[in-house]
C-alpha cells in the first residue's frame, strides 16, 4: 500500500482540500494517507476527516533560529518586485516598520540578483544543508512516504517537511494555500511539482521561484466546487429567512480587511444612510463580513447589531488549533456559498474577496478611499492595489473602482440597475485566478496526485 503525506496547516486550507472530491478520490484510491496537522489530536478535525487507512500525526512548529531569520530573509529579498518597494518605502501597518537602508541595500543588490533563478537554487540548497530538518525522522521511518503534498508551501513549517522529504527521496507536490503569495517570497524548498489555482499565476511560478513549465499544472480553487452543485445551496427564501433578512431586499456585502481597514465602520455607516434614505436607486440591506482569521474584528461591527436592513455575520465557529482560527466546516463552506449566490454585489478593499465573488459572477466594488478621512498615499489602503499580485487583479478590469463615497454611491447604483457592467473582466478573473467553476477542481488535483505517484 502506498502511502502519502498531507499537511494541514490552516483551517482554511482544510476548507480548500478535504470538503470536496480530491479527499474522496485519494481515499477511494487504497491508499494509506496520513495528514500532519496541529489539529492532529482534536476531536473535531479528527472525527470529521478520519476514515479506513488514514492517520493523524504533528505537523510541528518550528522556533525560529537565526539561521532560518537570515534564509528566509534572503529567500524573500530575492523576489524583488513592486511589493518590496511597497513595503520597504512605507511599511506594512506603518512607516515605523521601514528601514532606509535595508531599502536602498536591496534595490542596488536584490533587484539584480533577483533575477538569477541560479542563486535561488542555490539559496535553497543551503538553506537545506545548514537549517536541516531534525523532528519528522521518526514519522518518515515509520510510514516510509512515495509522496509528500505540501498544501501551504510559503509556510515555515511545510518547508520542514519537504527538507524531511528530500532527506527520505520521497516525491513532493505542493499547492499555495492562496493566488497571491508566489510574488511575496520564495520557497525554501522547491517541489517536485506545483498546482496552481489559475492560469495567472503561471508567470508569477516561473518568474518568482523558478519553477519550470513543465512542473506546473493548473486546476482550479477545490473550494469553489461547491459553486457548481447548487443542490448542497438554500434557495434565496431559505437563507435571507436564515440570516433574517428581508428576500424583497438587494443584499450588498461589504468584507471587511481587518487591522488593514480600522474605518471599515466608517464606511458601514454610509452605506447605511444611503439605504435608510432612499439614495439608492432599488430596496437594500447589508451584509456586514468581519474578517474571521483576525481575533475580535466582528467586535468593529457590534454597533449596527439590531439595525434596520443590516445582518452581521455570526455564522463562523473559530477553533483555537489553528493559527488562521478558520470555521473548516462543511456549514461554514454551505453558507459562504449561499451568500455569494444570493448577493447583488460584493464591496471590499483588496482581498480574496474580490475572487471569491468574480468566482460567482457578482459585480465588486474595490474601495481605494479610507473612510472619512483623506489620508497620503504612503498611509492610505489604496497603496494595497500597487502590490504585485493585486495589480495583476486590476489590470483585468473587472471591478469599479471607487475614490471616494460619491463613487461608491454611483458604482452601487449603476450595478442595481445594470449587474453585467464589468462582466467581461470578472470573467478573465475567472480565467486567471479559478481556472474553471466547473465543481471538478479536486478531482483534478487527485488525479494529478495519483499520476505523480504512480510514475
Amino acid at each position: 500500500m502506498k502511502t502519502i503525506f498531507i499537511t494541514i496547516s490552516r483551517g482554511s486550507i482544510a476548507k480548500n482540500i478535504l470538503h470536496n472530491d480530491f479527499y474522496q478520490i485519494i481515499k477511494d484510491a487504497g491508499l494509506r494517507i496520513v495528514i500532519l496537522s496541529p489539529a492532529f489530536k482534536y476531536p473535531d478535525f479528527i472525527k470529521e476527516f478520519d476514515g479506513e487507512n488514514i492517520f493523524f500525526e504533528p505537523l510541528f512548529e518550528h522556533k525560529w533560529t537565526k539561521l532560518d531569520y537570515f534564509f528566509i530573509g534572503i529567500h524573500k529579498a530575492l523576489v524583488y518586485n513592486e511589493s518590496t518597494v511597497l513595503r520597504d518605502s512605507y511599511g506594512i501597518l506603518d512607516k515605523g516598520e521601514t528601514n532606509i537602508f535595508r531599502k536602498f541595500f536591496k534595490r542596488i543588490i536584490f533587484k539584480p540578483l533577483s533575477s538569477f533563478g541560479w542563486l535561488k537554487e542555490l539559496v535553497r540548497f543551503s538553506d537545506y544543508i545548514f537549517c536541516p530538518d531534525k523532528k519528522y525522522k521518526k514519522i518518515f521511518e515509520q510510514y516510509k512516504p512515495e509522496l509528500v503534498f505540501s498544501t501551504n508551501p510559503m509556510e515555515n513549517d511545510d518547508s520542514y517537511v519537504l527538507k524531511a522529504a528530500k532527506k527520505f527521496t520521497a516525491k513532493t507536490m505542493a499547492m499555495p494555500k492562496s493566488w497571491d503569495g508566489l510574488s511575496k517570497v520564495a520557497l525554501r524548498v522547491k517541489p517536485d511539482h506545483i498546482c496552481l489555482w489559475g492560469e495567472g499565476l503561471i508567470e508569477p511560478a516561473i518568474k518568482f521561484q523558478n519553477i519550470e513549465k513543465k512542473n506546473i499544472s493548473v486546476v482550479g480553487v477545490p473550494q469553489y466546487d461547491i459553486y457548481a452543485r447548487p443542490d448542497m445551496l438554500s434557495t434565496k427564501e431559505e437563507f435571507f429567512k436564515h440570516i433574517g433578512a428581508d428576500p424583497e431586499r438587494e443584499l450588498l456585502i461589504f468584507g471587511s480587511t481587518a487591522r488593514y481597514s480600522p474605518f471599515d465602520p466608517e464606511i458601514v455607516e454610509m452605506i447605511l444612510k444611503w439605504i435608510e434614505k432612499g439614495e439608492l436607486n432599488k430596496k437594500c440591506a447589508l451584509f456586514i463580513r468581519p474578517c474571521f482569521s483576525s481575533k475580535d474584528d466582528e467586535k468593529k461591527f457590534v454597533r449596527f447589531i439590531g439595525r434596520q436592513n443590516v445582518v452581521v455575520d455570526r455564522w463562523f465557529a473559530r477553533n483555537n488549533v489553528f493559527r488562521d482560527m478558520w470555521d473548516y466546516s462543511t456549514n461554514h463552506l454551505v453558507h459562504f456559498a449561499d451568500l455569494l449566490r444570493h448577493s447583488a454585489m460584493m464591496i471590499n478593499y483588496c482581498s480574496t474577496l474580490t475572487i471569491d465573488a468574480a468566482a460567482n459572477d457578482k459585480p465588486v466594488i474595490s474601495l481605494l478611499f479610507d473612510g472619512k478621512e483623506k489620508r497620503e498615499y504612503g498611509e492610505s489602503i489604496a497603496r494595497w492595489y500597487d502590490t504585485t499580485h493585486y495589480k495583476a487583479v486590476v489590470a483585468l478590469n473587472g471591478t469599479a473602482m471607487a475614490n471616494s463615497p460619491e463613487e461608491l454611491k454611483s458604482a452601487i447604483n449603476a450595478y442595481l440597475e445594470n449587474p453585467n457592467l464589468y462582466s467581461e473582466g470578472r470573467s478573465k478573473l475567472r480565467d486567471n485566478f479559478c481556472y474553471k467553476i466547473d465543481g471538478n477542481s479536486g478531482k483534478r488535483l487527485a488525479e494529478i496526485l495519483l499520476e505523480i505517484l504512480l510514475k
